[in-house]
């Protein structure tokens, strides 16, 4: 009887340490590598409407950040979770195996350059009322290989083969005190203590409409920001890229109006307090200098000139005593000042008056200005 006892308390300390060995290195793996795609599929798409760069070349920069990820830095420790060798084993039970470091997992995420659905990176469209599900084909209800307003990366850890053209893997993750119960293959095949543990992440970015931007702009190192011109959002509507208008010379029929100027530290992310979101209302400011930039477009509600989105022109102030212009400009992804995180309405209007705000917007679409957004994270295991 003791030793029945002795047998079942040591089951029970294997069962424990197993949740906490097996899964906490099978957890940490999957934290690097959701944190490598996350990365890898914003930075991405930030070549989108780079015109030098074809469709393939810009997967490749997308799986180039994924594999740069973990660059060694002189520490050859840094990876994708470890890599473990496991001896044959004796019998159904593999017993008497033993076990061998062989490193960390180094992925070389692939180009995909026929953009296939299952590859490491895809240029895509997402659906995002759609489930974020992967089938074992790895399609997605979410997300087709038609478009190119978002980028899907993923990465892979299991014992599928890939042809390492599309799509690339690295091997699963074995048991260790896991081994020790009763684990057993399923109706599949799949054999946990030979086929080991898959662990699979992928990301999802898009570009979606700039609705915040920084007021500051840096002509001198190109960084755009709010440029102090209003626009009518129906004469924006309007207007075609390469269109120009006077701007201040017509500003009496209500078609434009200048916007705020403020300065402000320059950077990748936004500060809200010096930020010029949609549903603010504009206010006068001094004349902007010459520079490419965001006009704040906006919609008379109640009398007040609310922001209801942003297009990209360039601004000429007027020679000579002359009209000032604006061109419009087609448009361009918003990689730094911009945000497209919707902000909170502003505490004087209502409810109906901000949906009203949020339909405007909606017209934008889908030619005004995107910032990019990780819409869809998913840790697979």
């Amino acid at each position: 009887m003791i030793l029945v006892q002795v047998f079942l308390l040591i089951l029970g300390f294997c069962a424990l340490a197993a949740l906490t060995v097996d899964l906490g290195y099978v957890t940490l793996t999957r934290v690097q590598m959701q944190n490598a795609v996350d990365a890898a599929a914003l930075e991405g798409l930030r070549y989108r409407d780079d015109p030098t760069l074809s469709a393939e070349e810009k997967r490749a920069r997308a799986a180039e950040f994924a594999n740069g990820f973990f660059a060694d830095n002189g520490t050859a420790t840094t990876g994708a979770g470890p890599v473990i060798g496991m001896s044959a084993g004796v019998s159904d039970l593999n017993a008497l195996q033993t076990i061998e470091s062989l490193g960390y997992y180094k992925p070389a995420l692939k180009a995909n350059a026929d953009n296939e659905p299952g590859g490491d990176v895809v240029t895509g469209s997402f659906e995002a009322g759609q489930p974020g599900l992967e089938d074992a084909a790895y399609k997605r209800d979410d997300f087709t290989n038609a478009g190119d307003r978002a980028l899907l990366v993923r990465m892979r850890r299991s014992n599928e083969a890939f042809d390492d053209v599309t799509r690339s893997g690295g091997p699963a993750l074995p048991f260790f005190f896991g081994r020790v119960t009763t684990m057993q293959p399923n109706a599949g095949g799949y054999n946990p203590r030979m086929d080991g543990i898959t662990v699979r992440a992928t990301a999802i970015a898009e570009a979606r409409p700039v609705r915040q931007v920084r007021y500051a702009a840096d002509p001198a190192s190109g960084r755009p920001g709010v440029i102090g011109v209003g626009l009518l959002l129906a004469t924006w509507l309007s207007m075609a890229p390469g269109d120009t208008i006077q701007a201040f010379g017509n500003s009496g029929n209500g078609l434009l109006y200048t916007s705020p100027a403020f300065t402000g530290e320059l950077g990748r992310y936004l500060d809200p307090a010096s930020a010029l979101a949609i549903g603010n209302p504009l206010s006068a400011s001094s004349q902007p200098v010459p520079q490419s930039g965001y006009l704040a477009i906006y919609f008379n509600l109640d009398g007040i000139a609310r922001v209801v989105g942003y297009g990209r022109v360039f601004y000429t102030p007027g020679a000579g005593g002359g009209p000032d212009t604006i061109t419009r400009e087609a448009a361009q992804d918003g990689t730094v000042n911009t945000n497209s995180r919707t902000p909170p309405p502003p505490p004087d209007l209502t409810s109906a008056d901000w949906n009203t705000i949020l339909a405007a917007h909606q017209q934008l679409y889908p030619a005004s200005p995107a910032a990019t957004a990780l819409v869809r994270a998913t840790l697979v295991r």
